[in-house]
């Protein structure tokens, strides 16, 4: 979950509008008599069914303000989302004020502005700005590669790699090409697992990393790569993996790390 200030502006504000909803933002004078309404009571008994869309737009952006973006392209959907359910509410508080406001002024009636509507105006200011915030925020580079969802029940087919014989010859070792990891880590023992846990040979400091993420083990003269149910998946050249070969300059990305296998 993002909890920048900018969502957070977000969050606060949509929840005013919510607030601001159900307390009195209007009133109506006639001879000395004043009767005060909220949203909710204009919408259900003043025919004003459009305000609904003032509830509808502040519950959109406080979705949207949950979602957790993994990538440019869905930052920028998120931030639309939040930025069309409070132009929706927008639209349905203006649709209503012309339609009442002509009502009343054929009827003589005054109409006043009550504690509700600075609620309401100071929830879309806050949301708004937070938004604002959002857009101006610098893009972050895309780490993660781009794949398709997997089939939902899909149970992936268990690897299970030859015994091992002997380590290979040769002195593999993963380069780090993005990521908060070392530039070079060398494959030490033929059963090496990276994981966000220090028992791990290769700890890693990765919020989106499993406690063990992944395992490497050398066998037969190569090297295999094992997915060990992580939450975030294991991906090799882009394509998410249980279990595969590694050739030599394969790409494996785990979290926000990724890293260059060498042989």
């Amino acid at each position: 979950m993002d909890n920048s200030i900018k969502k957070w502006l977000v969050r606060a504000g949509s929840f005013l509008i919510l607030f601001g909803f159900f307390i009195p933002s209007m009133a109506v004078s006639c001879v000395g008599q004043e009767q005060s309404f909220s949203m909710n009571t204009a919408a259900s008994q003043l025919n004003q069914g459009v305000l609904y869309l003032v509830l509808a737009g502040a519950l959109i952006a406080i979705v949207f303000s949950f979602l957790v973006a993994r990538t440019n392209q869905q930052r920028y959907l998120f931030i639309f989302g939040e930025g069309g359910g409070l132009g929706l509410g927008i639209l349905g508080i203006l649709i209503s004020v012309a339609t009442l406001y002509s009502q009343m002024q054929q009827l003589g009636l005054e109409f006043k502005i009550k504690a509700g509507f600075f609620v309401l105006f100071l929830g879309y200011c806050a949301a708004g700005f937070g938004i604002i915030l959002e857009l101006f925020e610098p893009a972050r580079k895309d780490t993660r590669p781009q794949y398709g969802a997997p089939t939902p029940n899909f149970a992936p087919p268990v690897y299970s790699p030859p015994p091992p014989i002997h380590q290979p010859s040769a002195a593999p070792r993963l380069e780090l090409v993005s990521g908060n990891a070392p530039r070079s880590v060398p494959i030490s023992n033929p059963d090496f697992h990276i994981g966000r846990s220090s028992q791990n040979d290769c700890p890693i400091n990765d919020p989106q990393i499993s406690r063990v993420h992944v395992r490497i083990r050398g066998a037969q003269g190569s090297w295999f790569i094992q997915d060990q149910e992580s939450a975030g998946g294991t991906f090799v050249n882009g394509k998410r993996i249980q279990a595969q070969r590694l050739n030599d300059g394969d790409e494996v990305c785990i979290g926000e790390t990724t890293f260059r296998f060498r042989m």
